[in-house]
Parts: structure tokens; sequence; C-alpha cells
């Protein structure tokens, strides 16, 4: 048994929970201290869950978090302080539920995975199982990783982070447009349906408004409308 895995087993009975937020989907890794502890390398291979970034989603969560303890002090989780908006809810509902959750900083993640798992390529669930194996070591040698406790805005700073929310998806739009290219916008203002984002109608109809020469028809078409370049 490696000096690491004895000083393992003289911590308290743990669950180790690793979330990699995305926009529609999140990923979340539970890996006990006995796996850390007394299955080797076997925790790289731990499965992971998949859910969305919708209330069935969290629900989803909590019943995967339940199957390893209802008691919420037998886990340690950390996430990075990424995701915008779309990873608020699922942090909020964490800290409702009274789960110890901790942030950490992205690079210190990336440097983490390159360590253990070499340069191969990342991937979320990569990612989370490395943020639990920290929380592992962090708990098991005392390794600073500059973890910090997960916190959410007070409400009196909702209306700014609204702002800075909505400031960032417009200048968004506004790049992926100015540079022809539309894709950027359909991350910002995703489609429900068929048809134009929000964000593709609104720039199509004012570029049609805006057109200097939108009745001179000698100047190639260029914009598919009129013939503005």
């Amino acid at each position: 048994m490696t000096l690491l895995a004895r000083l393992g087993e003289q911590l308290p009975e743990r669950n180790y929970l690793g979330v990699d937020v995305g926009y529609k989907e999140h990923v979340a890794v539970v890996i006990t201290l006995q796996s850390f502890t007394q299955e080797g390398e076997r925790w790289k291979r731990t499965p992971c869950l998949h859910f969305p970034s919708t209330r069935a989603g969290l629900d989803k969560l909590q019943e995967y978090l339940d199957g390893f303890s209802t008691d919420r002090e037998a886990f340690f989780g950390i996430c990075e302080p990424t995701g915008g908006f779309y990873g608020a809810t699922m942090f909020q509902y964490l800290l409702d539920q009274d789960y110890p959750m901790w942030l950490i900083e992205n690079a210190t993640t990336r440097h983490m995975r390159e360590k253990i798992m070499g340069h191969i390529p990342k991937t979320d669930e990569i990612e989370a199982r490395v943020m639990a194996r920290i929380g592992y070591l962090h708990e098991a040698v005392g390794e600073e990783f500059t973890l910090r406790p997960l916190t959410l805005a007070e409400p009196e700073d909702a209306d700014l982070l609204a702002l800075c929310r909505d400031s960032w998806r417009l200048k968004t739009m506004q790049s992926s447009c100015t540079n022809g290219d539309l894709s950027g916008s359909k991350s910002a203002f995703p489609v429900d349906g068929g048809g134009l984002s929000g964000a593709e109608d609104f720039f199509h109809r004012r570029r049609i408004h805006d057109c200097p020469s939108s009745s001179n028809r000698s100047i190639p078409n260029t914009c598919g409308t009129c013939g503005c370049a």
C-alpha cells in the first residue's frame, strides 16, 4: 500500500464529487475514498453522470448522489468557476441542499490533468474525475490547490450580474456578425425550433434597415437581400 493510500485510510468516510459545467449538459462523478485508497488506478475509469441543465437534470443528479449517501457532510465537492448563468442554477441547487462545494481555478485543473493523465485529449469526464482526485489529495496530504468555498452573489447584485451576462451575449453576437459568422450568436442565443435564431433574425432585419443602397440593384448582391456590402 502506498503512503498516499495509508494517509487516505485515516480520513472519515468521504465521497469526492467533481462537476464539469457545460451549456446544455453537465457531467458529475462521485469517487469514494475506498476507490482512491484500495483500487489503484481504477478511479480513472469511474463511470460519470451526464445530466441536462434543467430541473429534470437536477433531479437526476440528486438521485445519483443519494445512491452514495444521503448525508451531505459525507461529500466533498469541487467545480470550476465557469459556466456563467447556465451553471448558476446547479450551483444554487447544491448550496440549497447543503452540499460542501469548493471552487478551483481552471488552470489548476488543467495542470493536474496533464500531470496525472498526460497529454491525452481533454474530455468533460476526465475533468470531473480530476476534480474529484484534487479533493482527495487536498484532504489526504493537505496539498494546497487554492480552493475557495462556492458562493453566489448576494441578491442585490443580481441586476449587475444580469447586465454583465447580457453584455457578454451581445458582444458575442456583435463579434460573430462583424466577422460574417453567426455561429457565435447561435451559442449565445440557441435556436429552440427551426428557422433563424433570435440573433440571426435581429441582425438580418437590422442589416436590411440600415442598408444605404437598398434600392440600388447595380451593386453586387452580397447580403442576399439588397446590394449592400
